[in-house]
């Protein structure tokens, strides 16, 4: 049994090689009078890089706007501490949010929409948004927790 089976014809005889070659040669090499480059081609319109893609503002802001927005406080959170948890030797606040009446555990380095959870003590939470600390104390902590305090 032939070790290759043909499908469709037999194997293109040397001279039909040679053929297809020459064919494809002379599609595929420019004539004479053609040139590989485009040194012949009209210049480039500059006209092409004037669109604008981003277009600012019409309004324009001064420094003072600047300024004043910069030093502005964000208001303070609405959040209550609920209580301190430790769990696997980390303590953690339960903050309830109650614009969004969602209960949030977090502890020390999380993040909490804009603001980054500082310490956690026996009795408070510190949040930081960058511009000033925010601390937020137990109401009533438990008896035990004030003593040791």
């Amino acid at each position: 049994m032939p070790a290759a089976i043909w499908a469709l014809r037999a194997p293109p005889s040397p001279s039909e090689v040679a053929t297809e070659v020459a064919t494809l040669t002379r599609l595929t090499t420019p004539k004479a009078d053609e040139s590989l480059h485009a040194d012949d081609e009209a210049p480039l319109d500059a006209d092409v890089f004037t669109v604008k893609l981003w277009n600012p503002p019409q309004t324009a802001i001064n420094e003072s706007q600047l300024t004043s927005q910069s030093t502005n406080r964000r208001e303070p959170l609405r959040l209550e501490l609920i209580g301190i948890i430790q769990e696997h030797g980390v303590r953690k606040a339960a903050l309830y949010d109650p614009d969004t009446d969602r209960l949030r555990i977090v502890a020390g380095g999380e993040k909490l929409n804009e603001y980054t959870i500082g310490t956690v003590t026996r009795s408070a939470v510190t949040l930081d948004d960058g511009l000033s600390k925010q601390t937020i104390e137990l109401r009533d902590p438990p008896r035990s927790l004030a003593k040791e305090s």
